[in-house]
């Protein structure tokens, strides 16, 4: 990000098919100026050094950041088993992290 000149706050998007690791092992100063990733993320292990999809949702917690969305969820062939999604994380001090209720607040007219 520096040698590109981009200025924070940043969005991030991943889609590196099991390699995301090894770039958030070299983002830390980027991260800590992220406000959200969506991130394409795998039930299975995909590469070598991919983590499954809990384990990447425990990785970015502790970094941060908390699992809001979850959506195109694909299942495999066969066994209809999950096999990718594409997660959305937002920052652990996001302001609707504070409201912990199911229903909307009411609004005044």
């Amino acid at each position: 990000m520096k040698r590109l000149g981009a200025e924070a706050p940043f969005f991030l998007k991943f889609d590196t098919h099991g390699y995301e690791n090894a770039i958030l092992d070299g983002s830390t100063e980027t991260l800590q100026k992220t406000q959200a990733i969506v991130m394409e993320y795998y039930g299975f292990q995909v590469a070598p050094d991919s983590d499954l999809f809990w384990q990447m949702c425990d990785r970015l917690n502790h970094a941060g950041f908390r699992l809001c969305d979850i959506v195109e969820v694909v299942r495999r062939p066969g066994d209809s088993m999950f096999w990718q999604c594409d997660a959305f994380f937002l920052r652990n001090d996001f302001s609707q992290w504070n409201r912990s209720t199911y229903a909307m607040p009411n609004k005044r007219p």
